[in-house]
């Protein structure tokens, strides 16, 4: 076993100790599905996953009941988050571990036997899933060992788009959209994806439409800030009151990128740009500049040295901030902003709701990349790839003073008719469900 597959695999089997989880389930409407990475805004001090508690909200209101599975391997405890949450690390830790020795001796033995085609991981989803019997699964990226149990107990899947899924060449998918993820079978698809916008909708109906069914939804956490009803919601009126973000001059906003070390884990924060630095030390000062840190780096293990980094490069400079507008949600800093810049961040597409223009950093020869992952807002001209200085210059002095405005009303009428169709589509039958896919 290489160094990588160790650690991986040591992550994996964290909680094979932790018992009794099988006995916190019940049966309930909507299973959603929820990353600790995911839980990056506090409500009433407990822990809330924008999208998903979003939707978690708006089933409840629809008279559904709720259950969030923490996606394994899960630190927080069920009772710090939002909603009827549950963790199943022991059961998913039992099942990997299984599914490892199965394929060890296999390995050793070049075991062609077909009773060793068993997937622990896929046959203790399938118990998890006869628990709570939910008439359909939605979150982000449901791992595929769920999609497959889901589908043999014919349970509907969503996967709610979390960034930018694919680009318009279908060279640079993410994670979960790549191929290799599902292997030779290309089993595990959630049945449909619903996407913030008809651009992603678009290109992944184009380039993966054969495996799952793209539909528009929306931003379920912008457009809950967008909606005409967010004077009553009770998460838009504590997040204005818990977070003071005021300016006197028009506000720059810069979403800091996390970095990977060589084994893809958490490093640090991608620098800012050097252009970037130096105008706002030398140029910004007609500005109020907001660095928001990436929820990743906010995690206990990263919060300090990151906050420590950006107080070395700006404690000096009394317009730059960074503390209360990383906690502060993003949709409510957005509409604050008069400008975003960042390094390929899909905070661009959540910018764009809010008629926010962004310019985008790399270097040269990643921006070919960058403007074939963002080609639809640059063509609509909501996002720039910025060039050099001179660039950062002209882009601020003619964006920056410019009036937002902004029509939402069409994509919150969208919003609320998906999740009208999604639960049409839960109650529909495994075929009938495939069968929309070839049309």
């Amino acid at each position: 076993m290489n160094l990588k597959s160790y650690i991986a695999l040591k992550d994996d089997i964290r909680g094979i100790f932790s018992i009794g989880e099988i006995g916190g389930l019940s049966k309930t409407d909507v299973m959603l599905w929820c990353h600790d990475i995911n839980r990056n805004h506090v409500h009433e001090g407990l822990l809330f996953s924008s999208i998903t508690d979003s939707l978690n909200d708006r089933f409840a209101k629809m008279g559904l009941s709720t259950i969030t599975i923490a996606r394994p391997y899960s630190g927080i405890p069920e009772e710090e988050c939002y909603g009827v949450v549950r963790r199943v690390n022991g059961i998913i830790a039992r099942a990997i571990l299984l599914d490892y020795c199965i394929k060890l001796i296999k390995k050793i033995f070049k075991a062609q036997d077909t009773r060793f085609n068993v997937n622990f991981q896929v046959m203790a989803w399938e118990r998890i899933l006869k628990k709570i019997n939910p008439k359909f699964i939605i979150g982000i990226e449901p791992i595929k060992e769920l999609c497959i149990a889901a589908k043999n107990n014919n349970i509907v899947t969503f996967d709610v788009q979390h960034g930018v899924q694919i680009d318009s060449t279908g060279e640079f998918p993410g994670h979960f959209y790549r191929m290799e993820y599902r292997e030779l079978k290309q089993t595990g698809w959630p049945d449909f994806v619903v996407c913030w916008d008809k651009d992603s909708t678009d290109l992944l109906k184009k380039f993966r439409g054969e495996f799952t069914t793209p539909l528009t939804l929306g931003h379920p956490w912008a457009l809950r800030f967008l909606s005409p009803n967010q004077i009553k919601d009770p998460i838009i009126k504590s997040a204005s009151r818990a977070h003071e973000l005021e300016s006197d001059l028009p506000v720059i906003l810069y979403s800091l990128q996390y970095s990977r070390d060589a084994n893809g884990n958490t490093d640090s924060f991608v620098p800012i740009p050097k252009e970037l630095d130096t105008f706002i030390k030398r140029e910004g000062k007609s500005f109020t500049w907001w660095l928001r840190v990436h929820p990743q780096l906010l995690r206990d293990e990263f919060r300090k040295n990151t906050f420590e980094k950006l107080a070395q490069l700006y404690s000096c400079y009394n317009n730059v901030n960074w503390l209360e507008v990383s906690y502060a949600p993003l949709p409510y800093v957005l509409s604050k902003t008069s400008l975003h810049f960042s390094r390929d961040s899909s905070v661009v597409k959540e910018a764009s709701y809010f008629g926010v223009k962004s310019g985008l950093f790399d270097e040269e020869p990643m921006r070919k990349r960058l403007k074939s992952l963002y080609s639809n807002l640059i063509q609509r001209g909501d996002v720039e790839v910025i060039e050099d200085y001179q660039h950062i210059r002209e882009f601020i002095n003619r964006e920056s003073s410019e009036i937002k405005y902004t029509n939402n009303d069409e994509l919150i009428i969208g919003y609320e008719n998906t999740l009208k169709n999604i639960l049409q589509l839960a109650h529909q039958d495994m075929p009938d469900v495939l069968s929309n896919r070839q049309q």
